[in-house]
């Protein structure tokens, strides 16, 4: 074997541990990153946990749910405007999670699990109230991502058969 033969195989050796090592260096930043995304969408998940069972998001549900009527046909705009006031407190964090969810920040299963009956509820008790701001603001986006969000737990409801929640 002549110097040049054996140059030429060793720099194609040389070569191929190189592509090798890179390669595993690229696999391994690859599940690092999966597993950082996985680890950011847990907390934000957490996080939101600790806001809905804060002593304020529960208080505010409790006045949705009893004060706002939920035949708001033939009330007066004032009074409208005191329930929105009411609402936008108790359903502003599932806006923010329905944002979350749509934009892929957060994934939706653990949520709906733990929380499809209370999103149901705000939803149901608030959904009137939101639809007769959308109207009178000229705003059709306004809570839309709650929406989404109440659009999801629906669906995860029916898919598991569970009955529609009471509203107290």
């Amino acid at each position: 074997m002549d110097l040049t033969t054996l140059s030429a195989i060793t720099t194609a050796i040389a070569t191929s541990l190189y592509t090798f090592f890179f390669s595993i260096a690229l696999w391994f930043a690859y599940v690092q990153t999966k597993g950082f995304e996985k680890s950011r969408k847990l907390q934000s998940t957490i996080l939101f946990f600790e806001e809905l069972k804060s002593a304020g998001n529960r208080e505010a549900r409790k006045k949705l749910y009893k004060k706002v009527p939920e035949n708001i046909s033939a009330l007066k705009d004032e009074y409208l405007e005191k329930y929105l006031d009411i609402v936008q407190e108790a359903v502003l964090s599932f806006d923010r999670i329905g944002y979350l969810i749509q934009e892929g920040h957060m994934d939706s299963d653990l949520i709906l699990k733990l929380c499809w009956r209370i999103i149901w509820r705000s939803w149901k008790k608030s959904g009137d109230v939101i639809k007769w701001a959308r109207e009178k603001r000229e705003e059709p986006t306004y809570l839309h991502r709650f929406k989404y969000l109440f659009d999801l737990s629906e669906s995860y409801r029916i898919q598991n058969g569970y009955k529609e929640p009471k509203i107290y």
